[in-house]
């Protein structure tokens, strides 16, 4: 890894796995040569106190949004199935501020969960992917990069090749999907959601490609055209065109200006 970012990152941060006991030995628990031994099984009662801390990360960065998990959808759709993979510090080099945000109980010694990425196996061979968050935001830009490390370390250690997502127009994690590889849009406006402004995709991954993006090798993208975040109408325009059997790719970083997000859309066929 040659990015001094990442490579700080890898070596300060300890990356974890919260999942059921018996998928791990389908798991590559030496993602970018950092051994994994922060193991917590989701059928334990010993791994109360972590589950707690991932249920107040999810909260502090989703919680606004109402779109924090239930409890049991870590049990069911989470941890059981898949997996929880992230990066933490111990608790003793946590700021007062950020325990506290936390609700770390005083008490407590060990881990401390900082980023997660939930994935969930499909029929076939496929992923699903579900949750995707870190706490950079409260941590500073000394943490810089610690979603799209977060994510491709999910993918490394499940071994993921092919995945599907949704998520909403305007966040945040889009730029970081859209790096790791290109999004064909299985959606772009989805009513059956809980939020319609949601749009589904598919991801292919390579490992080459994910080092590369890692290393800060973004490559410029063409595109043939944009779409804003807020432009419903045209979102609802290509939903009708997908269910024709039209195919859009959502590639590379997108566009922010002060009250939108522009995304850059790629017709089929997609040449890489």
């Amino acid at each position: 890894m040659n990015n001094q970012n990442i490579k700080n990152l890898l070596s300060k941060l300890e990356p974890f796995i919260f999942t059921f006991k018996n998928n791990i030995p389908h798991f590559n628990l030496k993602p970018f040569d950092r051994s994994i031994s922060n193991i917590y099984d989701c059928s334990s009662t010993e791994s109360e106190s972590f589950y707690n801390l991932l249920r107040n990360m999810d909260k502090l960065t989703f919680g606004d949004q109402g779109m924090a998990m239930e409890g049991w959808v870590y049990f069911d759709c989470s941890a059981m199935p898949g997996a929880i993979v992230g990066l933490g510090l111990n608790v003793k080099d946590l700021d007062r501020e950020l325990i506290q945000k936390l609700d770390i109980p005083k008490d407590y010694k060990g881990l401390v969960p900082l980023s997660m990425f939930i994935a969930i196996p499909m029929v076939g061979d496929s992923w699903f992917g579900h949750n995707l968050c870190s706490l950079k935001s409260e941590l500073g830009e000394d943490y810089r990069g610690l979603g799209i490390l977060t994510k491709a370390m999910g993918i490394e250690v499940m071994k993921i090749k092919t995945m599907y997502g949704a998520t909403q127009w305007g966040s945040h994690a889009i730029n970081i999907h859209s790096k790791l590889a290109p999004m064909q849009l299985i959606s772009s406006h989805t009513p059956v959601h809980t939020h319609k402004n949601s749009l589904a995709y598919k991801s292919v991954y390579s490992k080459e490609r994910t080092e590369k993006v890692l290393n800060g090798d973004i490559d410029k993208v063409e595109y043939d055209f944009l779409i804003s975040s807020k432009d419903l109408e045209k979102q609802k325009v290509i939903q009708k065109l997908i269910e024709s059997g039209d195919e859009f790719f959502l590639v590379g970083k997108p566009d922010y200006k002060e009250n939108e997000i522009l995304y850059k859309i790629i017709k089929a066929p997609l040449n890489e």
